[in-house]
């Protein structure tokens, strides 16, 4: 399993669109996507969590919130997976695509995996030189959007990037707009209430 992953990443950096293919040919879509979702959104969750304690906020030193601990960042990463996967899923589909949820569930599971394994670079690094990590998180977002395009170009047949990319990028646009609008109808109310 281990030179399996080694391979599959090196092959990911070098040629994402293949080895994105290997994934979706690999047959692991189902039971051993699933575990591999429940693994890295708990590894995601103590990753942010120690990040987050390594670079405490004008709190005293503590972390503070609810959206900041363990339990609730492993919730954001829960959603933002099977979001990214239903996504990409349904917005390849509607413009002929050929992808399926499982392939793309997948898929954004490998996408997380090699983020948490750059989380892990950047924390180390923010440890010994912390203005250094703010090179690499931009490194990790470029990153994001390179496989995310050349994933879902694979995952659906397309075989313009650049079209992908700019899909991608609408995709974003309209999905926060919704969460946005959602998020106002449900606490916009009892936000006000409070205010008066």
């Amino acid at each position: 399993m281990i030179d399996f992953l080694r391979d599959l990443l090196r092959e990911t950096l070098k040629t994402p669109r293949a080895a994105a293919r290997r994934l979706i040919d690999s047959g692991l879509a189902g039971s051993v996507a699933w575990t591999g979702y429940g693994i890295v959104v708990t590894a995601s969750a103590v990753l942010a969590w120690l990040s987050m304690s390594a670079t405490p906020v004008a709190t005293g030193g503590v972390v503070e919130g609810p959206g900041m601990t363990p339990l609730g960042v492993a919730l954001v990463q829960a959603i933002s997976i099977l979001l990214l996967g239903g996504v990409a899923t349904v917005g390849g589909r509607v413009f002929g695509g050929t992808g399926r949820f499982p392939e793309a569930l997948l898929l954004a599971v490998w996408l997380e995996f090699i983020l948490i394994l750059l989380q892990v670079v950047q924390l180390v690094v923010m440890i010994v030189f912390p203005f250094s990590s703010v090179l690499i998180g931009i490194l990790g977002m470029v990153l994001f959007l390179w496989l995310l395009t050349n994933f879902v170009a694979e995952l659906h047949g397309f075989s313009s990037l650049p079209r992908v990319f700019f899909g991608i990028v609408a995709g974003f646009v309209i999905v926060g707009f919704v969460l946005v609008s959602v998020a106002g109808s449900v606490f916009g109310p009892q936000l006000m209430q409070q205010g008066l």
